[in-house]
């Protein structure tokens, strides 16, 4: 089972990412489901973005380019700041976003805050983050810097 990172993280996940939407944030907070049911519905809310970003992942279609560059300076980034214990068993990027596997067996589930102090120095500008947490592994999602050039989202 998959331990995700708390939903204040999720917010902070690229414009371009569909974020956990607001009504279903409400309908896990006050006024949403009783007590015994937020987790479940909090647990659901959670697994769905996660098979969102991963089907994205999955489909999107690359950008020679900036993939290219993205995986070889996060890859030497990774390689320079992640202790012996934590490996990079796979790293792709497409045209908004790069999916990062972590393998860590002697860690167990890493937490939180380790997870962003590993990672952070990888971060190229401003990509948005966002991981799931398993036992001995973790699956990180960045998405790629928004460009100065472009015009805000919406």
């Amino acid at each position: 089972m998959a331990v995700a990172c708390s939903i204040g993280a999720v917010g902070y996940v690229d414009h371009r990412l569909r974020t956990v939407d607001q009504a279903t944030l409400a309908a896990v907070g006050p006024g949403g489901p009783s007590a015994g049911e937020a987790p479940a519905a909090r647990a659901r809310a959670l697994d769905a973005f996660y098979r969102e970003l991963s089907d994205r992942a999955e489909r999107e279609p690359p950008d020679p380019r900036w993939r290219a560059e993205a995986e070889e300076e996060l890859g030497a980034k990774l390689h320079e700041a992640l202790p012996r214990e934590v490996q990079v068993t796979a790293l792709a990027c497409a045209s908004t976003l790069c999916r990062l596997e972590l393998s860590h067996p002697q860690m167990d589930t890493l937490s939180s805050a380790l997870v962003e102090k590993l990672i952070a120095p990888a971060v190229i500008g401003d990509m948005g983050t966002n991981f799931q947490r398993f036992p001995g592994r973790t699956r990180v999602y960045l998405s790629r810097p928004p460009d100065p050039g472009a015009p805000p989202p919406g």
